[in-house]
């Protein structure tokens, strides 16, 4: 089946609802949820939050670069404070001020030596997917330790699992897209394939995540 643009665009949309989707939940459930998960909703806001600016202001600007390097800031900090609070009972502030201190510093690292404003960070995007791939991992491993929980209903098992696809794919994406790109140059079908993959794991991953939030949400209410 040949992946044409307007294809693209309406897997766009539905991306798109589905952010919109996490973001109404994160705002109307943030009450309910306990410390870790709020840390999920801020996840969920940051992200919709920067997916609706690129939305308005890619017409203006030649490169969204510029705003990507400051959100994968943000975006590595959330992820690893939200690894931090589920596995430990207790987090110093210390620790609580070096993670975003060690992601400003491995963003200006790599915008320094490697990849300047004007380019799509990749470096530091990879990091993040290793960092995360092997967080959820860790916590999965955890949870399956666990005697106490049934794991297919569990909330956090959702959320991480979601978390790896995604991190995973996006790895995997960046990787191939690297690999592939004089053939992606030379034949736009090759783009179009990726960029369709990406979005449909995108899309189940957000909506794994909407899923747990949606599933923890339940269990309070009953």
């Amino acid at each position: 089946m040949a992946i044409t643009l307007s294809l693209l665009e309406n897997l766009e949309y539905v991306y798109d609802l589905i952010l919109f989707a996490c973001f109404f939940i994160a705002i109307m459930e943030y009450k309910v949820y306990e410390k870790t998960l709020r840390i999920v909703c801020w996840l969920l806001i940051i992200t919709f939050l920067y997916e609706m600016l690129i939305l308005c202001i890619h017409p203006y600007l030649k490169s969204k670069s510029y705003a990507f390097h400051l959100f994968i800031i943000l975006d590595l900090t959330m992820y690893v404070y939200y690894f931090l609070f589920f596995i430990f009972e207790r987090v110093s502030k210390l620790v609580l001020v070096l993670v975003p201190l060690g992601c400003i510093l491995i963003e200006l690292l790599n915008l320094t030596f490697f990849q300047p404003w004007n380019t799509l960070n990749t470096n530091t995007l990879m990091f993040e997917c290793v960092i995360c791939i092997g967080m959820s991992l860790y916590a999965l491993f955890a949870l399956l330790k666990s005697e106490t929980v049934k794991i297919s209903y569990y909330p956090y098992f959702i959320i991480w699992s979601s978390i790896l696809v995604l991190m995973t794919g996006t790895f995997f994406f960046w990787a191939c897209y690297g690999i592939f790109k004089p053939l992606i140059k030379a034949n736009e079908s090759y783009k179009n394939l990726l960029c369709f993959i990406q979005l449909t794991i995108n899309i189940l991953s957000y909506s794994g995540i909407c899923a747990g939030l949606l599933l923890y949400s339940k269990k309070m209410m009953k």
